[in-house]
């Protein structure tokens, strides 16, 4: 009965953290997920009191890594309710995301997550080019004739 039960928790644990990607990637999921929540119910989202015991209501999180081998970037997203509407519009995920930082923040176009873009520190670079040829290779490998690329992910369309 026992070896059951484990198998039951090793299983449900395998699918909550998407094993099927591999288990470094279910590693890095599950302990960023942890520390997200752990975050949020440390500042008290929203707090109910139920027979005497202290509950902390957490909203329902989930990442999505840009490239699940690598790692460097995603997206957090945050369902947005009534209740944690204003907090989360304040809220700072960096101290949470251990290794990345969150660039920008913004709400999905159906107004139900809130999502936070993140990077690896590690993946900000600094690129070294070295003359003109180099400088017009890097630059055209993801624009056209009508956009002009910044940095190693993002490009900004020219609007005539």
């Amino acid at each position: 009965m026992a070896l059951l039960i484990a198998l039951l928790l090793v299983t449900s644990w395998s699918y909550r953290n998407k094993i099927w990607y591999g288990l470094p990637y279910a590693l890095k999921y599950y302990l960023l997920i942890r520390r997200l929540r752990r975050e949020i119910k440390d500042a008290y989202f929203q707090s109910e009191y139920e027979f005497a015991n202290h509950l902390v209501i957490l909203p329902k999180i989930k990442i999505i890594f840009d490239n699940n081998y690598f790692r460097t970037s995603g997206k957090v997203f945050i369902k947005s309710s009534i209740k944690f509407d204003s907090k989360l519009e304040d809220l700072r995920i960096d101290s949470a995301l251990k290794g990345y930082v969150s660039e920008r923040q913004y709400l999905s176009q159906d107004r139900n997550w809130y999502i936070y873009e993140f990077i690896d520190l590690k993946s900000n670079n600094q690129i070294e080019i070295k003359s003109v040829n180099e400088l017009v290779d890097w630059s055209s490998k993801t624009t056209d004739d009508y956009a002009l690329r910044l940095d190693e992910r993002t490009t900004v369309p020219f609007h005539i």
